[in-house]
């Protein structure tokens, strides 16, 4: 049968990865999981993940991106649930968008417009140089998303500023 459960102590075997996308199939994560992951960077949680123990992520200090592809695993409702260095990804309204919410993290929402074209979790002005240079050199600095702001057809040096304008007066230049 297919692993559902990663139980406590089980530490993944990631020797050297610093990507691990999970299978399907896997409903639970438990206490310290990961805890052997020293060079891990970025982790994505399967759909079927149901719940994700306490400290799952202790001592896997490398971690930059964690992925919830289900709106609704039960995150145990602890600081150290989560490494504070790494930013959340997952859906609006999610259990992961409420964790990151509480104890003050980074999320990105996987759907929409969001501009955070560097994924540092927040639209900065980084990300408006970012699309200036991709207009200027567009196979140096590529983007994934549908970057046209303004909404002329084109991604050009005016949608890098609507969204250093966005950055400074998100009100008043919105994009979503």
């Amino acid at each position: 049968g297919s692993v559902k459960n990663i139980p406590y102590y089980a530490f993944i075997s990631c020797s050297g990865l610093t990507e691990i996308i999970l299978k399907e199939g896997i409903e639970v994560i438990e206490y310290l999981a990961f805890s052997g992951c020293s060079k891990i960077e970025s982790v994505v949680l399967p759909e079927s993940l149901k719940e994700l123990g306490d400290t799952a992520f202790l001592r896997a200090n490398s971690i930059e991106k964690i992925t919830f592809l289900n709106p609704d695993t039960v995150i145990k409702d602890s600081s150290s649930t989560i490494p504070s260095s790494a930013v959340i990804y997952g859906y609006d309204g999610s259990t992961a968008q409420a964790y990151a919410k509480k104890y003050s993290r980074k999320f990105v929402d996987l759907e929409g417009r969001t501009g955070d074209l560097d994924d540092d979790g927040e639209v900065t002005r980084n990300d408006a140089v970012h699309l200036l240079y991709h207009s200027l050199f567009p196979e140096n600095y590529p983007v994934s998303q549908d970057c046209d702001y303004n909404g002329d057809g084109a991604i050009t040096r005016d949608d890098a500023i609507y969204l250093l304008y966005h950055s400074l007066f998100p009100d008043a230049y919105p994009i979503q």
